[in-house]
């Protein structure tokens, strides 16, 4: 019989603190599932992309427009849904292991701020642009996932003491309703003193940063490399030429065992349609 332990009170600093400790405890490496394009993009440039919260899968969530965030996942085993959400194309869909050390060594650099390049990015011309704006905060935490009245019910028996509006404040891009739990999210938020601005008055949705010890990871073959459920039969395991560079790839273990329900034929022409705005 399950005894019933009663919620631990903690103030939402004490939460955000337990979570940025956890965040740096995956020894097992940080995941990121994306596409083929995305993972050539990401060794090309040297850069990874973060989000504002006008770009974010969760409308429901708390960052605010200063607010940009790079997800990773944790864990040792595939996970469909995030398959599905995240490696669309299907055909392209890859899933990328950066070691614990890269990951370590990657956060430290950007929280030390003096030599790490912020740009602006635009989707549409493919551009970068320096960016001069002066960041308030990083965070680097594992994700909480709870109900969205949080200050009365907190995550993993935690209940918050703090006022819903201070906690909303402080939690702010670490926490998500129980419905995204699946996907064991780890994130770096970067925060601006103000929001940022292109050179024609729009505010910026992405912004990018240098990623040196996870791509140098990569390309050494300290990480780890896996090719989609739905990767076409002449994609096996093995090197394949990436970004100019040989790189090893492994099977997916779900290989021939599941069937996606993703529309490939509208994301494919979106992507037409978005290269050829890049080439006038």
């Amino acid at each position: 019989m399950k005894m019933y332990r009663p919620p631990r009170v903690v103030k939402a600093r004490q939460l955000l603190s337990r979570l940025k400790r956890n965040a740096l405890r995956h020894t097992n490496g940080y995941v990121q599932y994306l596409t083929l394009t995305g993972l050539t993009g990401i060794l090309s440039n040297g850069r990874l992309h973060l989000s504002s919260s006008r770009r974010l899968n969760d409308l429901g969530e708390t960052l605010n427009e200063n607010m940009y965030e790079a997800s990773f996942a944790f864990g040792e085993s595939e996970n469909i849904a995030m398959w599905c959400l995240y490696g669309v194309p299907n055909k392209e869909a890859v899933r990328a292991v950066y070691p614990f050390e890269s990951i370590k060594e990657w956060v430290a650099d950007v929280k030390d701020k003096k030599n790490l390049g912020v740009y602006s990015f635009s989707g549409r011309s493919g551009v970068y642009r320096r960016i001069e704006g002066k960041i308030k905060r990083v965070i680097f935490a594992d994700v909480a996932y709870g109900t969205p009245k949080f200050a009365k019910h907190g995550y993993d028996f935690f209940r918050i003491t703090d006022k819903e509006e201070s906690s909303a404040v402080i939690l702010a891009g670490v926490l998500k309703d129980y419905a995204w739990s699946y996907e064991n999210e780890v994130r770096l938020i970067i925060e601006f003193e103000q929001e940022l601005k292109t050179d024609t008055g729009h505010a910026v949705d992405i912004i990018a940063v240098d990623f040196n010890a996870p791509i140098e990871a990569l390309q050494e073959g300290r990480g780890k490399l896996t090719l989609g459920p739905w990767a076409p039969g002449k994609c096996r395991g093995g090197k394949h030429l990436v970004a100019g560079r040989r790189m090893e790839f492994n099977e997916s273990s779900f290989k021939g065992l599941i069937k996606c329900r993703c529309n490939d034929s509208i994301v494919a022409k979106r992507q037409a349609k978005v290269l050829k705005k890049r080439k006038g």
